[in-house]
């Protein structure tokens, strides 16, 4: 449940009313493919960038704190530090 949940299976049980933006710190940061971060923030859910960020962007690292809002048809933006902002999906 929570903001980003709607990009997880549920049932139309499941779902609650949805927040249209977070302010989290980052719990841990991983890169996976070149330019792909998976993070995951404090309160427990996991997010990944749907596309690869431009090697001159600087990527949130443990304790950083990103803004996730919603964006159009159902999607998500992250911003951080004043970059611009970045198309991600809630993994969990």
């Amino acid at each position: 449940t929570g903001f980003g949940s709607n990009q997880l299976p549920s049932t139309a049980q499941q779902r609650t009313a949805a927040e249209d933006r977070i302010n989290a710190s980052v719990t841990e940061a991983q890169e996976g493919a070149p330019g792909i971060w998976r993070l995951t923030l404090d309160n427990g859910s996991q997010w990944e960038l749907v596309e690869a960020a431009p090697s001159s962007y600087d990527p949130p690292r443990r304790g950083s704190t990103v803004d996730i809002f919603s964006a159009s048809m159902g999607s998500y933006l992250m911003r951080y530090e004043g970059q611009r902002g970045l198309r991600i999906r809630r993994l969990r």
